[in-house]
């Protein structure tokens, strides 16, 4: 597994996050994390302001050296736009104790289509210009949603899903985007929130619909003797246009787990796709 490449995802700090991992990740077990991120030359951390309270616990942590994503909250629009966003991009600065964020994150980019979407933009470039990050870019949910962005707005930075059911940035018009604007691409939710890691009677009634694509995902894993936590990694880190692969773990012992995976060979991923925003768009699971 390529170490550069992985980023530990925050997220987890907000409780239940993951159908497969429930409860959330502390202080404990997060400096766990960090050493054996320092043990084996892991210094990436995605997180947000919005992660509960993610970036105060990080804090207490020295991460000068480390590359830090962080994406900014939805703006309310009838605040000062630039205000809004220097003060809280300072306030990440601060409950981290960094002095620049690598890569700030739109959380809501379509915001940008708005009538003050060019002040959000100015504000952006001027972040960059004052050195408070070094990079920007869109968290979104799909390949066109970005393509229509960076089409209005250039930005450098591209978050998006990706895994064996959700392979939608597979497609060439996005690839050519991310190719030629020179695209530093994350890619997220690589168990699905994990939906991949559980057994089919360990999942939600809502989930019965597609039973006939979860029964061809087992079927493929028995097929190529291959385990679920295996594929899905293997399937993100091969692909070369990936620049990061956030990953979401509770404890040290699982990002342990993670980096003892093999390099294998993936065949014919593609007759795992499955284009359901209602499956892999984890926000409208109708989950009780």
């Amino acid at each position: 597994m390529d170490n550069s490449k992985i980023s530990i995802g925050t997220a987890q700090f907000i409780d239940n996050y993951s159908l497969y991992q429930k409860g959330q990740l502390n202080l404990k077990n997060f400096s766990k994390i960090i050493d054996l991120c320092k043990e084996k030359g892991i210094y990436k951390l995605d997180t947000a302001q919005i992660y509960s309270n993610s970036e105060n616990i990080i804090g207490n942590f020295d991460l000068r050296d480390w590359h830090i994503t962080s994406k900014l909250m939805k703006i309310p629009e009838t605040t000062d736009i630039e205000k809004f966003i220097f003060e809280n991009v300072e306030k990440s600065l601060k409950n981290i104790g960094i002095e620049k964020i690598d890569i700030l994150l739109l959380h809501s980019p379509d915001q940008l289509f708005l009538d003050y979407g060019e002040k959000i933009y100015l504000a952006l470039l001027k972040l960059i210009r004052q050195s408070k990050i070094v990079k920007f870019g869109y968290s979104v949910y799909d390949p066109n949603q970005f393509i229509n962005l960076q089409n209005k707005y250039k930005c450098s930075a591209c978050q998006i899903p990706f895994n064996v059911f959700d392979q939608r940035i597979l497609n060439n018009e996005f690839i050519e985007t991310i190719n030629i604007n020179k695209i530093y691409l994350q890619v997220r939710s690589i168990f699905l929130q994990g939906l991949l890691l559980l057994k089919q009677n360990e999942l939600n009634d809502y989930f019965n619909q597609w039973k006939n694509h979860l029964d061809v995902y087992e079927n493929y894993l028995l097929e190529n003797d291959i385990n679920k936590i295996s594929l899905c990694l293997n399937f993100v880190f091969s692909n070369n246009l990936v620049s990061d692969v956030i990953v979401g773990i509770k404890n040290h012992k699982q990002l342990k787990e993670i980096l003892e995976i093999d390099l294998l060979e993936i065949t014919k991923p593609e007759v795992l796709r499955n284009n359901d925003i209602r499956l892999i768009e984890p926000f409208r699971w109708k989950i009780k």
